[in-house]
């Protein structure tokens, strides 16, 4: 961290040393390390994750930092201030109270400063950021997953996290993509990462004996290597798009030419396989902290429309999770939601079985809520051409 930064946050170490005295015990041990993924890549923070009292605590600036927020240290009011856009969250180290759009909310447990680094719990990145946080345990490992929220959510603070232990760790889901019609109990089921050999059809006979439509957010070079299986997307009714030439982040994100020539060569695979000619595309990991003004410029201007989601199941975390883990996430991600649209990402590429095994329990779920299922396409309202 900077120096002003740590040179802030000073009077608020010495404020919150009473605070700290609640840690019993070692706060990072060897037998609950914590591994943390964002957007699917591993992050080892200059500060380790902390688990106390059963929560899993992360560095407030980086974490943030890396889902598309920035940080400042207010050092007259001794409180950090979170932004992104017009939105704004505000919170006091050694304090459960927090600011949220200018509207006062509180988490669980308090955020905390720990050798000079503010960190916070996992509730804040979810309830406050609108990030997708899932959570999974064994005896040794506690994996954390988190997937930013679009760019475009709808703030809102929820409580009644879930914590420690096997399961989500809280709902952490926004309202849905600003112009997304309210009140239409529509869910949009997207899969990312295929085609597999094995998951995909396993996918695919579950929509076809339910009879349900979904969109599917192919890799070009998955694409090229297992056509058959984008022509059985095509030919049972689905819709295509893509999720870039071959998911390699450096690669994708490398230029607005890159970005876009990894768009347009898996289009080409996709119409040369399906007669389809297809501008729908997700951005691998989302569009926050990937795409600059330039990119969406060059990939707005070739026509091109972007979704990312408004729920997950969290299916990304790895080791992977059962197919009843994948069902609690959707319960906890998508209570929140109900009444309103829901664009639902899940995944169909290499070993996600679990995913699939979920599937018609996720169908039965959103069926007993009274929704119906749709495709997106291009005039889509949450379909997105600019930031």
């Amino acid at each position: 961290m900077g120096d002003l930064w740590t040179r802030g946050l000073l009077p608020a170490v010495a404020a919150c040393t009473l605070f700290l005295g609640v840690l019993t015990g070692p706060v990072y041990a060897a037998e609950s390390r914590i591994i943390l993924y964002i957007n699917e890549n591993s992050i080892w923070p200059a500060t380790p994750p902390l688990l106390a009292n059963g929560t899993v605590y992360l560095p407030l600036r980086e974490t943030a930092g890396l889902l598309g927020y920035r940080v400042e240290w207010e050092a007259a009011t001794g409180t950090v201030l979170v932004m992104r856009g017009d939105w704004r969250l505000r919170l006091r180290p050694g304090s459960a109270a927090v600011e949220a759009g200018g509207q006062p909310a509180a988490m669980t447990v308090p955020a905390m400063v720990v050798n000079g680094v503010v960190v916070a719990p996992l509730e804040f990145f979810g309830l406050g950021l609108g990030a997708t946080v899932g959570v999974t345990r064994d005896e040794s490992w506690i994996v954390v997953q988190i997937s930013p929220a679009p760019p475009d959510w709808t703030p809102a603070w929820y409580g009644d996290l879930v914590t420690g232990g096997q399961g989500p760790a809280g709902a952490g889901i926004g309202l849905g993509p600003a112009g997304t019609p309210g009140g239409q109990r529509v869910v949009y089921l997207t899969f990312d990462d295929g085609p597999d050999p094995y998951v995909t059809p396993l996918v695919l006979d579950t929509l076809k004996a339910a009879g349900i439509r979904a969109t599917f957010f192919v890799v070009g070079a998955s694409a090229r290597r297992y056509p058959d299986l984008v022509r059985r997307i095509a030919r049972e009714g689905h819709v295509l798009g893509s999720h870039s030439w071959d998911h390699n982040y450096a690669a994708v994100y490398g230029s607005p030419q890159a970005l876009l020539g990894s768009l347009n060569r898996t289009r080409q695979v996709i119409r040369d396989l399906t007669g389809v000619d297809t501008v729908l595309w997700r951005a691998p990991g989302g569009t926050p902290g990937h795409m600059t003004p330039a990119m969406w410029e060059a990939v707005g201007g070739a026509g091109y429309v972007e979704f990312d989601w408004t729920a997950s199941v969290a299916d990304a975390t790895w080791p992977r999770l059962s197919s009843a883990e994948i069902l609690g996430n959707v319960h906890a991600y998508c209570d929140p939601l109900l009444g309103r649209p829901i664009i639902l990402l899940m995944h169909d590429g290499y070993r996600h079985e679990q995913t699939a095994a979920a599937l018609g329990n996720i169908i039965a779920y959103f069926r007993a809520q009274g929704y119906t299922f749709g495709v997106l396409t291009a005039d889509h309202p949450a379909g997105r051409r600019g930031p």
